[in-house]
């Protein structure tokens, strides 16, 4: 099943876009330079925000499908294992260091097993848009944690464009859809 970038990511980012450029029209280059550095710090957020809910809806499907929908299992692992759980299935990267960012899922992968793990990067390295994606969504959810666990107002995040995030976003997405079809199919 493929996944749809959702709207909601593609409509804060179009308007971005004509924000700026009604900013550049109007010849308004310092809220154009304050707006593009609160919308970059928002995208991470919102992007990472977004991750985080499918996974765990995945997780909470795949475990649904895996206990023929017992909802108390579902319920017990949804609360114990899988909300506010997210955090701690990837190596994100180094701490403080938005340069660093984690380099596979690995650790996310070992979760359901070494032969499930081992599939996995079978399938990353016969595919380098995969492998990509993987770090793309790594780089991501790095992204968002060190703004999330740093001082976000007075954070400056330079590293990356608007269309930077948005570009690893779309890369990032295969990722999603891989791991729905290894996890459901």
């Amino acid at each position: 099943m493929q996944l749809n970038i959702p709207p909601i990511i593609d409509v804060l980012y179009q308007e971005f876009l004509e924000i700026i450029s009604f900013l550049n029209t109007s010849q308004e280059p310092s809220l154009c330079g304050h707006t593009n550095r609160s919308f970059t710090k928002m995208l991470a957020l919102s992007i990472g925000s977004y991750f985080e809910y499918e996974v765990q809806q995945m997780l909470i499907e795949f475990v649904g499908s895996k206990t023929q929908n017992d909802v108390r299992v579902i319920n017990f692992l949804r609360k114990k294992a899988i909300i506010m759980q997210y955090h701690t299935y990837f190596n994100w990267g180094e701490k403080d260091r938005i340069d660093k960012p984690g380099k596979n899922a690995n650790s996310f992968f070992a979760l359901f097993g070494e032969d499930f793990k081992n599939s996995v990067n079978d399938d990353i390295k016969s595919s380098p848009e995969l492998d990509e994606s993987v770090k793309a969504f790594i780089e991501l959810g790095h992204i968002r944690n060190i703004l999330v666990h740093s001082n976000f107002a007075a954070y400056s995040f330079d590293n990356k464009t608007t269309d930077e995030l948005y570009n690893l976003y779309k890369k990032a997405v295969g990722f999603l859809d891989y791991l729905r079809h290894k996890l459901l199919s």
